[in-house]
């Protein structure tokens, strides 16, 4: 029968290279093995120079919900952006009360497991001296904090001691920084600075792909003149002419062990670890083993071939232009999924996005809602700070990709759960791979993808392919930011900065459509005009702001007088005009006035202002189907009538206090 079963985490980086994906397919041979699932929650870089960059990239190490895992492995040595493992053992202590283990750090606060590359380096150097009798072997090895460094080191010193060859200091270098030092200790040996041995070990391949470049150069042969050996055998010391002879650590087992150890601590089982491991070699050409030369020829030609059309099959598609050139974000995943046919070939293939990912604070939403005003005054109209630290408490599932089916969906979901897929009865364990879309350190969501019952890890294409997706996704959010930036100004064209109504030149427009509208319908078109009474004598007073304040009463009053129907603008100064359309008779009119007067009493009896506040309102209202055709002639007869009458008003007031 299909079941949930309990799942593993697994923290990593840089899950491509050889030696990662090694132990990442043993932590997964041996999680099926015990029934569990498996997430990956792995960056798409290694490391990176930008530091808004690493901080997108390590984010997802943030989206695990530990609760809901039986148990943790952080790939430690694979996580290089500075900081990164400190801040997750940190959240770990925070956050997490199931099992952890920490692979390959001596100084982590929880169990750890780590390999030792003492044997396997043993046994490479062994074969320096055995099968080509080097005697002067010299080592490139890493920081002296490192402690795969000092094992490299001991089996160095070890093989040399079992053959009775002296251990001279002078022969191993330590270095921080293996790339410049190679190049560097390459160019004093070519010069006679150093005195030339018959071989030189590295601490990895690139080291020795490196150096090899650099006595090329220095017209020094390898190995002719000097032999070279590499470690945790790559592509990068395969592919290099000669190809390089290396050692393959036991990865794979120590993931195993891994996930042996991490059983443990979760059943209380004494299952037993392999502890003396040692590695395989890899024979190539730079050690001075006479291989089949047209074999490995042919075979390099043929990875080269390979790696060629590969390039030129990914990078011939238009991927990056066309995600870019979608409209919208719904057009966005339908690229998506066509694209997804140049990945591994996956069972599953998701697209979660946080909730709200191109949003921007839309306070103009309602046009006729005096708040507008307020939020204007107090410059409100910014853009929300983006997510950077974790997830939104809702994601949005945008695209899910299934045996080869594909959706474009929005399905929110909760956070804590990750994603929906994971708690779907199977009849197998399974992997899913958790990688971050960001820009910069602006948080857009995660990719994630599943290979079924398959023992694999994503291809370095991969990489590429899914930062595509990070970039459309960014220039769709940015194309939205710009839409509403446009409609904001569009808007404030409109609107009167101060009391958040139509100016003049809104009103003006909105009144055509009214106009309009009250031909169409041969109803009544009512236009009310309002003037503050005795604003120079505010000002004057009391100050301009009091006066603004003043203004923003007379607006309030007059939109609440309608509840919020019709159209209502600011002339300019304190005139205000109020465009109504409909069936009006005297009784509808006195009662609109009435609740403009109610407004301002009550406002003048609690606002404890030392003036009052008080408008003169005058109205023109008539039937206006065939009287006149052009608009503007319409909207200025309308409002030359309602002057006439807010004027004969004021003066009424003015009598009625002398």
């Amino acid at each position: 029968m299909p079941n949930i079963r309990k799942r593993i985490c697994v923290l990593a980086s840089d899950i491509t290279s050889n030696t990662v994906s090694l132990i990442i397919k043993g932590i997964i041979q041996k999680a099926y093995f015990y029934n569990y699932d498996v997430c990956v929650f792995t960056t798409l870089i290694k490391d990176s120079g930008k530091a808004d960059y690493q901080y997108g990239e390590k984010n997802i190490f943030k989206l695990p919900n530990f609760d809901r895992f039986a148990g943790v492995i952080v790939v430690a040595e694979s996580i290089c952006i500075k900081g990164a493992v400190e801040e997750i053992e940190q959240e770990l202590l925070k956050r997490c009360s199931c099992p952890v283990i920490v692979m390959d750090r001596s100084q982590s606060t929880f169990p750890s497991i780590s390999i030792n590359d003492e044997k396997t380096m043993e046994n490479l150097v062994d074969h320096l001296i055995e099968v080509h009798g080097y005697k002067k072997i010299n080592c490139l090895t890493g920081a002296k904090d490192d402690y795969h460094a000092q094992d490299r080191l001991e089996g160095y010193k070890k093989s040399l001691e079992k053959h009775g060859i002296l251990v001279e200091e002078e022969r191993y270098l330590y270095s921080d920084c293996l790339l410049d030092s190679a190049v560097e200790y390459a160019y004093r040996i070519s010069h006679g600075d150093i005195e030339k041995p018959d071989a030189i070990v590295c601490y990895d391949d690139i080291v020795a792909v490196m150096m090899a470049k650099e006595f090329s150069i220095q017209g020094i042969e390898v190995p002719g003149d000097i032999a070279i050996v590499g470690f945790n055998s790559n592509d990068r010391g395969t592919k290099y002419i000669p190809c390089i002879t290396s050692a393959i650590p036991p990865c794979k087992v120590h993931g195993e062990n891994a996930v042996i150890m991490l059983h443990n601590e979760i059943t209380n089982e004494n299952n037993p670890i392999d502890q003396d491991l040692a590695g395989k070699l890899a024979i190539g050409k730079s050690c001075g083993c006479s291989r089949d030369l047209y074999y490995e020829e042919r075979k390099l030609a043929q990875q080269n071939q390979e790696g060629c059309l590969t390039d030129h099959y990914f990078s011939s598609t238009y991927m990056e232009e066309n995600l870019t050139s979608a409209a919208t974000i719904e057009d966005c995943m339908v690229e998506i999924n066509w694209y997804t046919y140049q990945l591994n070939k996956f069972k599953e293939f998701y697209i979660s996005l946080i909730d709200d990912w191109d949003s921007h604070d839309r306070i103009m939403k309602d046009v006729n809602s005096l708040s507008i005003a307020a939020n204007m005054q107090q410059g409100m109209m910014k853009e929300r700070e983006y997510v950077k630290d974790g997830y939104t408490k809702k994601m949005v599932l945008h695209t899910k990709n299934k045996n080869g089916t594909a959706y474009v969906v929005r399905e929110p979901f909760l956070a804590t759960d990750m994603l929906p897929a994971l708690y779907e009865e199977r009849d197998y364990p399974t992997t899913f791979y958790f990688t971050p879309i960001h820009f910069k350190d602006r948080c857009l969501g995660y990719i994630t993808i599943n290979f079924g019952e398959e023992i694999t890890t994503y291809d370095p294409y991969y990489h590429t392919w899914a930062r595509n997706i990070n970039n459309a996704i960014e220039i769709i959010r940015n194309q939205s930011e710009l839409r509403y930036i446009n409609e904001k100004l569009n808007k404030l064209a409109l609107y009167d900065g101060l009391t958040g109504v139509y100016n003049r030149f809104g009103l003006n427009q909105e009144a055509k459509k009214m106009i309009t509208d009250c031909l169409d319908s041969e109803e009544d078109l009512l236009l009310l005009v309002g003037d503050l009474d005795n604003l120079k004598k505010i000002n004057d007073g009391f100050g301009h702001l009091e006066g603004d304040s003043a203004i923003t009463t007379i607006a309030r009053a007059f939109h609440w007088s309608t509840g919020g129907r019709g159209c209502l603008g600011r002339l300019g100064g304190d005139e205000f005009v109020m465009i109504l359309h409909g069936k009006f008779d005297d009784k509808d009119i006195r009662q609109i006035k009435t609740k403009i007067k109610e407004y301002l009493l009550e406002y003048n009896k609690t606002s404890s202002k030392p003036y009052e506040v008080d408008v003169s309102v005058g109205h023109f209202c008539m039937k206006i189907s065939g009287c006149l055709d052009d608009m503007e002639d319409i909207f200025d007869f309308f409002l030359n009538n309602a002057d006439k009458e807010m004027y004969n008003t004021k003066k009424k007031k003015k009598y009625s206090r002398c």
